[in-house]
């Protein structure tokens, strides 16, 4: 065998370059398409090779094109195997023979793919304004996305949601379950759910649904549950996952796109899945929530617009609103009055979508105004992101209602671990953990941080603090201490 150091791309260009001006155009073509992608081409697997046809198909690249540059780069790994550069390998006859298939096929393999753009834009316009709609086109429009928004639940299991799932659920699904929530229900939907058989719910669902999406001009693929899955496929797909990665995350190959049976399921975690699963719903939610900035007019008080958003609470969904007080202890006669002061006395922080603002404004907007980008209308609304906001809470030492941070020493560390930094300067970066810091004076018996109402309090804290390794792209390494508050370990699969 030859020397192993030989880039094998190194050698597609240069035996390419060998051959007549057609056939080398033709080569370097199918090397440009699959270098990206083929990244272990000396021992490719059917999922690489798979992954990178799909890929390119969803570029434009027609099926017959796609096959050209397969049987090119097979060529050329035919001929790296001759040299001895590489080991035999059947990856591309296995690809080869479903692509064969796939084009014998009925089934347009394409045309699902072709049409994506349009579909995803329909479909998030439908999420964006699903909070408006009331009654039953409420009810199973929310139904529709909560199942969209994590496949790997079914249509069913989420139509049998019942109250005490919706804190399991993240955020955003949490937002639509509440807008349906009873105390006179067990379920989060009301659809009878006690009085039906599954095969009944599924059709008097399926039945609801069918008229909304035509309505809104998303096409049916073979029934909702195929839809649901197919649609959550072409967003996954456009959020950059591999097309083995989303058959592994669905379990199965959506019969509507029948392109992804090229594909072999990669073996991945569950975490990487939920992350995968996560990271698609976060894509199709076109409307998240965000921090914003009121600003009071002159004279008014919090407590005013607190008690004009409970006037309207049955007609807008109320802000989360972020307005940090201290607490001031007056000494009155022989009693210790205590009285709260804001920090910035007529700007507040509220967490909302984008499309609530312009409501919530109609309602209080003679009380405050939204910050812009710019101070003239029309211009975006100015967003705070979330990163700053936790910077923000955790410098003032006041954190919203509800929110908790992790108490010094909670976070097991040790050292060489790997973790990302959360907080401050280095927001974002991953380190690697050189040492643990304490302060010799206090124990780690009494060692306690905890929050009162959302305000820091200590008691005999430990200042336990992380020193830390960071190197930047360049190589250059630099240290820099943090508390393990801001640290979260990184887990790599």
């Amino acid at each position: 065998m030859q020397d192993e150091k030989i880039d094998i791309w190194d050698f597609f260009h240069d035996y390419a370059s060998s051959l007549s001006e057609a056939t080398a155009s033709a080569y370097l073509k199918a090397i440009r398409s699959a270098q990206p992608y083929l990244t272990k081409m000396k021992s490719p697997a059917v999922c690489d090779i798979a992954d990178w046809i799909v890929a390119i198909m969803r570029s434009g690249i027609t099926l017959k094109t796609a096959s050209y540059y397969l049987d090119n780069i097979a060529s050329l790994h035919n001929a790296a195997v001759r040299e001895g550069l590489a080991p035999s390998s059947d990856a591309f006859k296995t690809v080869k023979a479903r692509l064969r298939a796939l084009s014998s096929s009925r089934n347009n393999a394409s045309c699902v793919i072709e049409d994506s753009e349009t579909v995803l834009s329909r479909l998030r316009s439908i999420i964006r304004h699903s909070g408006r709609q009331t009654g039953d086109t409420s009810l199973f429009t929310d139904l529709f996305i909560l199942a969209l928004l994590d496949p790997s639940r079914g249509l069913f299991k989420t139509a049998m949601l019942v109250k005490d799932d919706v804190e399991l659920l993240p955020e955003e699904s949490q937002e639509i379950a509440r807008r349906h929530l009873s105390t006179r229900r067990k379920y989060i939907f009301p659809l009878l759910q006690s009085a039906s058989t599954p095969r009944q719910l599924l059709l008097n669902i399926e039945g609801a649904i069918v008229p909304l999406l035509r309505q809104r001009g998303l096409p049916i693929y073979g029934g909702v549950s195929a839809t649901i899955e197919t649609l959550w496929a072409l967003a996954a797909l456009e959020c950059g996952f591999k097309a083995s990665e989303v058959v592994a995350t669905l379990g199965h190959v959506p019969a509507s796109l029948p392109i992804l049976s090229l594909a072999d399921a990669a073996p991945i975690p569950d975490y990487k899945k939920g992350a995968i699963i996560e990271s698609t719903a976060i894509s199709l939610i076109d409307d998240p929530l965000q921090w914003h900035v009121m600003h009071l007019r002159q004279g008014v008080r919090m407590d005013s617009v607190k008690r004009r958003l409970e006037i309207f609470k049955d007609e807008l969904t109320a802000p989360d609103i972020y307005y940090p007080c201290e607490e001031i202890a007056r000494k009155i006669g022989k009693k210790l009055v205590y009285k709260e002061k804001p920090l910035i006395s007529d700007v507040a922080f509220f967490r909302c979508r984008e499309t609530d603002i312009y409501p919530l404004f109609q309602r209080i907007g003679d009380l405050a105004w939204c910050y812009r980008e710019e101070s003239a209308s029309g211009r975006p609304y100015s967003v705070v992101p979330d990163s700053a906001m936790m910077t923000f809470m955790q410098t003032v030492g006041i954190l919203m209602p509800g929110m908790e941070i992790y108490p010094i020493g909670e976070i097991p560390l040790t050292e060489n671990d790997v973790v990302s930094i959360l907080g401050g300067p280095f927001i974002g970066k991953e380190a690697t953990v050189e040492s643990l810091l304490q302060n010799a004076q206090q124990t780690a018996e009494n060692g306690k941080q905890k929050t009162d109402n959302g305000k820091l309090t200590t008691d005999n804290v430990i200042p336990t603090i992380v020193r830390l390794r960071i190197t930047a792209d360049n190589g250059i390494e630099w240290r820099v201490t943090l508390p393990p508050h801001l640290l979260r370990p990184v887990v790599r699969p």
